[in-house]
């Protein structure tokens, strides 16, 4: 379709083309965006919470507001290019609650929006679209311009790790003096390393995990853990470990020691934090009837005689 006045001048509207000087010639492109950065075609809820990414828009025959009280125009104009990202979702904790951005005029064609996660926790993925940008924002556009792309955020099921094994049936300091207890430890939404030598090299970091809340001198720290040989630490399957301790002779304990544990990174395939197993377990001194009479001698030296005789002599 063409329109002309006096033979002058025609504007085809449909291409574009402009009658001047006595020739059709091209018009003026429309502007159009495209998006791209760090924060393209999918990510994680992960990747979002440990670094902030980033929606670079760049554009073609059209150029930003130049700065003005905000980086392209004035703050609510700037502001109004982040509120342009949107999930289609609406978790509380999703990216429409919980994620800011931070705008950058780069270049003339170029807005950098920095995403920052606060709080960002959702269940299910996110579909992150683009409105179309008005044309007040873009020097050179006099209609809305259209972002095609868009971008996930994928949902990241929560690592953790269940503590079991006869260990956690009433074990007393006879127990771990005698040696059989297990140790057995179930990874959920992750697997230990590749079994063999990968694996191997961090059965040692594994026993290292163990750890007792007390500090007995010849409590388990020191006559456990740091005396356990890496061959008693078996992977079982992908998911499972299973530690069956040593016999230690020299383990004697004066009162209750809670022991818990904590698998390295370096052990897991997945995740890039230590994982805290759940739950702990506790080494209890031995009853009466189940002492030795050196060993119910020795306690009683140490929890009542000797503290009796302190205080008497103190007094």
């Amino acid at each position: 379709m063409s329109l002309s006045v006096a033979g002058i001048w025609a504007v085809d509207v449909w291409d574009q083309t402009v009658w001047a000087d006595g020739v059709w010639q091209e018009g003026a492109a429309a502007p159009s965006a495209v998006l791209s950065g760090t924060a393209s075609s999918s990510i994680t809820e992960d990747d979002l919470a440990a670094d902030d990414k980033t929606s670079i828009i760049t554009l073609t025959n059209g150029t930003w507001l130049a700065a003005g009280t905000g980086a392209i125009g004035s703050s609510a104009q700037t502001q109004s290019i982040i509120d342009l990202f949107s999930a289609a979702e609406s978790e509380t904790l999703g990216f429409n609650n919980e994620v800011t951005g931070s705008l950058v005029r780069t270049s003339p064609t170029v807005a950098t929006i920095t995403w920052t996660s606060n709080g960002h926790d959702i269940t299910a993925q996110e579909n992150i679209s683009v409105a179309d940008i008005p044309f007040a924002l873009i020097d050179g556009a006099s209609t809305d311009v259209v972002v095609s792309e868009t971008f996930t955020i994928d949902f990241v099921a929560a690592i953790s790790a269940a503590l079991s094994g006869t260990i956690t049936a009433g074990t007393k300091e006879s127990d771990i003096v005698n040696g059989g207890k297990t140790i057995i430890i179930t990874l959920v939404n992750d697997t230990w390393v590749t079994a063999g030598a990968t694996f191997d090299a961090q059965r040692q970091n594994i026993i290292d995990g163990l750890s007792s809340a007390q500090s007995e001198a010849t409590g388990f720290n020191n006559e456990v853990k740091a005396k356990e040989v890496v061959t008693a630490v078996v992977r079982t399957s992908p998911t499972v470990v299973t530690i069956t301790l040593t016999a230690q002779a020299a383990y004697d304990i004066t009162a209750q020691e809670v022991i818990s544990d904590i698998i390295p990174a370096t052990a897991l395939t997945t995740s890039a934090s230590p994982i805290v197993v759940v739950p702990t377990f506790a080494v209890n001194i031995d009853s009466v009837a189940g002492s030795t009479p050196e060993n119910l001698t020795s306690k009683l030296n140490t929890n009542l005689i000797s503290p009796l005789l302190s205080k008497l002599i103190g007094e």
